[in-house]
């Protein structure tokens, strides 16, 4: 009689706990663009306290694609699109509209300010493999491809769980 026994595979399990969270209707999705190797320098930024705030940095999330294409747009290629799954009964509580420490900001709704710790239990980032000839932004001419890119990727929960 031999018994077996099942190892434990972290991956395995994290994949396991992303794909409830991902296929869970009662949570929403959550989305970012992330530029690479840029710090934040809140010193040097004439916008700081206007669109954004050295402890926030990092945690700022949008709930509609477009306002993600939008943003990426304008952002320097070789970054990474970020999700999460954020509770609905809980979004209310992360709008950046509402925070104490955001509401005075000039920004839109549909913005969010994820806490790194929450972001931990299903965050996903995606590499945007998209390449232009300006290392330091997006060119007009490639925002076509950079949607695409996106609607590829991001645009569904199964989309999203196949860059896992």
């Amino acid at each position: 009689m031999s018994m077996e026994f099942e190892q434990f595979n972290p991956e395995q399990e994290k994949l396991k706990k992303l794909t409830q969270a991902y296929n869970d209707d009662g949570y929403v999705t959550l989305y970012r663009y992330e530029n690479p190797n840029k710090s934040y320098d809140a010193t040097d930024n004439p916008r700081e306290g206007i669109v954004s705030k050295q402890e926030v940095v990092g945690q700022w999330f949008t709930d509609n694609i477009s306002d993600l294409k939008a943003y990426s747009h304008m952002r320097k290629p070789g970054g990474r699109i970020t999700t999460v799954r954020i509770p609905k009964s809980e979004l209310d509580q992360y709008d950046a509209m509402k925070l104490e420490q955001t509401k005075d900001m000039d920004i839109e709704s549909g913005n969010y300010i994820i806490p790194d710790e929450l972001q931990k239990e299903t965050r996903i980032e995606i590499p945007v493999d998209v390449e232009t000839i300006n290392p330091n932004k997006f060119l007009f001419k490639d925002w076509k491809i950079l949607d695409e890119f996106i609607e590829d990727n991001v645009s569904t929960s199964e989309k999203i769980l196949t860059n896992v």
